[in-house]
């Protein structure tokens, strides 16, 4: 790799970085990691995501609907908490950011690769 080609994927590292996007999302996964009712949350959550995987093992139906119901709930109360939701539209926006760079930046060897491959 050349050095203006490596300077410039640290300037785009950099930006990407610093971009308003990427602290917003920093704080929002700060909060987020901070926040006992969250951690408290997510442990509900696992713990019913594993009694669930448990039952379904077995070929009780009325024990499997009720492990699912309660996996169901228990995730639904962790990504309905707001620093769930604060944090879930903070990586999107970032996310839409990355796909936009990498677009730019490989698509036009993404189509050529596409393009080769239906003329083989």
């Amino acid at each position: 790799m050349n050095e203006t080609t490596r300077a410039s994927l640290f300037l785009l590292r950099e930006v990407l970085e610093n971009d308003p996007r990427s602290r917003l999302l920093d704080e929002k996964e700060a909060l987020l990691s901070a926040s006992n009712e969250v951690a408290r949350l997510s442990s509900a959550a696992k713990e019913k995501a594993e009694a669930y995987a448990r039952a379904s093992d077995s070929e009780d139906e009325a024990k499997i609907a009720e492990a699912t119901k309660a996996f169901h709930e228990a995730k639904k109360a962790l990504d309905e908490h707001p620093l769930c939701r604060d944090y879930q539209l903070a990586y999107g926006a970032l996310r839409r950011l990355n796909e936009s760079v990498e677009k730019i930046l490989f698509g036009p060897f993404a189509e050529a690769t596409f393009c080769r491959r239906s003329h083989d």
